[in-house]
């Protein structure tokens, strides 16, 4: 990209192919489709780059971005370095992965999520350097505004967390969720600042109790023993 551009329908990204945005803003702005649809990039594997993602100069929730980076059926590694998203509900989503090539794998570097980040059917998954932040897509949701939910093996290195963000491993099927020198509001990341909970009903409670910093749900497999903090 060499200007910042406005867009109303999804741009695709072939696999294997090179994203570059050189810095420059991706504004999902009036989307055509509405609701789920409405999205930024779709990948099938390769490298986005240098790019920044912003939904929010929408006032309706029906025309504004929806999930900024969708991966679908990737036939490789799917790179994401320096991209940074606010306004969306999804900054980044898996999408049907029935005939994704076996290994692939997510790599996430230097970039800021702010929202519902959710990822199935890879190999693994890694975050370095990354800021996850509680979105503003629904005013008033925290479970829609502020949560990872990882499906297979991830890993965050060097990651920061937003207080009250949400760990949701509901539906983890991988084998560990491994935190590396992670922090919480730039305070270092530990077990005790994890707070149980389970969730029946949107909002999620606004108020920590003292002393914890971040939420997480146990699935019917994934219990916190699945959390390894290093």
């Amino acid at each position: 990209m060499s200007d910042n551009v406005a867009i109303s329908s999804n741009i695709s990204v072939a696999d294997g192919k090179e994203f570059d945005g050189a810095g420059n803003t991706l504004y999902m702005d009036n989307m055509t489709e509405t609701g789920g649809l409405a999205l930024g990039l779709t990948v099938a594997g390769g490298e986005i780059k240098n790019l920044n993602i912003d939904g929010q100069n929408q006032a309706s929730v029906n025309n504004k971005g929806y999930r900024a980076i969708f991966i679908v059926n990737p036939q490789q590694d799917v790179v994401i370095d320096n991209v940074n998203i606010k306004g969306v509900l999804y900054p980044l989503n898996t999408g049907d992965m029935a005939t994704a090539a076996a290994g692939a794998k997510l790599s996430v570097a230097n970039s800021t999520l702010e929202g519902w980040t959710s990822f199935a059917g890879l190999a693994s998954a890694e975050f370095t350097g990354c800021n996850f932040g509680i979105g503003t897509y629904y005013p008033g949701e925290a479970y829609a505004n502020s949560l990872v939910k990882p499906y297979v093996t991830t890993v965050f290195e060097n990651c920061d967390f937003e207080k009250g963000y949400y760990i949701d491993l509901s539906s983890f099927a991988g084998d560990k969720v491994t935190f590396k020198n992670c922090t919480v509001d730039g305070v270092a990341l530990t077990e005790a600042m994890f707070e149980n909970i389970t969730v029946t009903s949107n909002p999620i409670p606004s108020n920590l109790p003292a002393g914890k910093s971040l939420w997480y749900e146990e699935g019917a497999t994934a219990k916190f023993d699945k959390i390894i903090i290093e």
